[in-house]
């Protein structure tokens, strides 16, 4: 069935046209004429949208306002044509901080978006940055959890967690949360004397740690592996809750026969959307309060409070109810699968995670001749090929999905320029 054709049978009649004052996918500029520059990285401050990309002087800082002019290296940390790398992008109180790596060595940089307020704060070694009470937390190569505020003085450590080595990081109100090695779940208000065990999830062969921390209604939710029970239902994890006691720090709820594969965590609505053994479910942290909402699966998307899922036979919306849960289109979103060194390996949407703006949903789909974006808006009728990039099977495979301010920011192939990076505005 041709694409067209496919169009008009998802929207039930003629092909959807775009949302009013949508002109489109544009690409932003063409960074490496002849050559993809392969833009990766994506990360918004502000209305700024700052990457990195392989360009002439190898793959650099990159900064763009959606415009052709208004995209532009930032530095050429590295001189010459060497790469220096950028990793670990993040916003941090509207300031940009990452890793890079120079001809001296790597280390943790900032940048304001200008050459001149692009610089080295120090060499330093350090894991992924997560921003609290406007500085740059991360953990350091020995198990140490450091702060820093842009300067070389103002970089200094927090704990001492010893050999246990951070994991992930989740800020939860006035309250950052880390991850310890597989068993210490800590709590910090940014001070080395408020930094503090919450509680030890005693590590067994059948517990291998815990990860995917995310902030939810006030409350801290986490994933707890419990290993591979057999050959058949490897990596089976349990959801989890914390308010920062030991005594507040509990599983949520068996979801069943105990193989309960919960991911998809999303925090909408005040509360907590994840999916587990098959169905889409809703929670307050408690196990009265969990409930399922309707059979599905990920991804989950909350998108201006609509909160999207998947089923099979489509794209779904829910208000958290059974009576507010509405199937939105039949396009469905392009699967790969993700892998994380503090997570096992699922189906999920690696690359090609959907996002939400203004209400809609932006996401890949090889619902016609090839993958390519599509946007629903959950109305009767609104869901649509948001343009045909790569004509054909192959498709251009938007993927590193980005929201800056009111528009999506992700990357494309439209087998012309090379993968470079594409803009969509509602």
């Amino acid at each position: 069935m041709c694409l067209l054709a496919v169009a008009t049978v998802l929207t039930g009649g003629a092909l959807a046209a775009p949302v009013s004052g949508a002109a489109g996918p544009t690409l932003v500029r063409d960074i490496r004429p002849n050559y993809s520059s392969l833009p990766a990285n994506l990360v918004a401050v502000g209305n700024t949208l700052f990457f990195t990309a392989h360009g002439a002087g190898g793959r650099e800082l990159w900064k763009s306002d959606g415009t052709e002019a208004g995209t532009i290296r930032v530095k050429n940390i590295r001189a010459g044509s060497a790469s220096s790398n950028p990793f670990y992008l993040t916003d941090v109180a509207g300031t940009l901080f990452f890793g890079a790596t120079d001809s001296n060595g790597t280390g943790l940089w900032t940048s304001d978006g200008t050459e001149p307020g692009t610089d080295l704060v120090g060499y330093v070694s350090f894991g992924p940055i997560t921003s609290f009470r406007g500085k740059a937390f991360f953990g350091g190569v020995e198990g140490e959890l450091w702060m820093s505020d842009g300067t070389l003085a103002g970089t200094v450590p927090v704990k001492d967690f010893g050999d246990a080595p951070i994991g992930e990081m989740e800020v939860v109100g006035n309250r950052l949360y880390i991850a310890a090695g597989v068993d210490g779940l800590w709590v910090s208000d940014g001070t080395t004397d408020g930094t503090n065990l919450v509680d030890t999830i005693p590590y067994t062969p059948d517990s291998a740690g815990f990860h995917t921390l995310t902030s939810a209604g006030g409350r801290l939710y986490f994933l707890r592996d419990k290993g591979a029970t057999d050959e058949i239902s490897p990596n089976v994890t349990d959801l989890w809750t914390s308010d920062g006691t030991a005594s507040g720090t509990a599983r949520v709820k068996n979801f069943g026969n105990g193989d309960d594969y919960v991911q998809d965590l999303v925090a909408a609505q005040g509360r907590l959307f994840f999916t587990a053994a098959g169905k889409l479910w809703k929670s307050s942290g408690t196990a009265t309060t969990t409930q399922a909402v309707a059979s599905g699966g990920g991804p989950v998307v909350n998108a201006g409070g609509t909160v999207y899922f998947l089923r099979g036979d489509g794209v779904w919306k829910t208000n958290g109810s059974t009576a507010g849960t509405v199937h939105v289109t039949d396009a469905t979103p392009h699967e790969n699968q993700r892998c994380n060194p503090h997570a096992p390996c699922h189906v999920v949407y690696r690359d090609y995670d959907p996002v939400g703006v203004l209400g809609q949903m932006a996401f890949p789909s090889e619902t016609g001749e090839g993958v390519e974006l599509w946007i629903t808006d959950a109305s009767a009728g609104g869901s649509h090929l948001a343009r045909d990039i790569w004509p054909g099977p192959e498709g251009s495979r938007p993927a590193n999905l980005m929201r800056v301010g009111n528009a999506i920011f992700f990357t494309a192939n439209d087998s012309v320029h090379g993968r470079e990076l594409w803009r969509y505005a509602p």
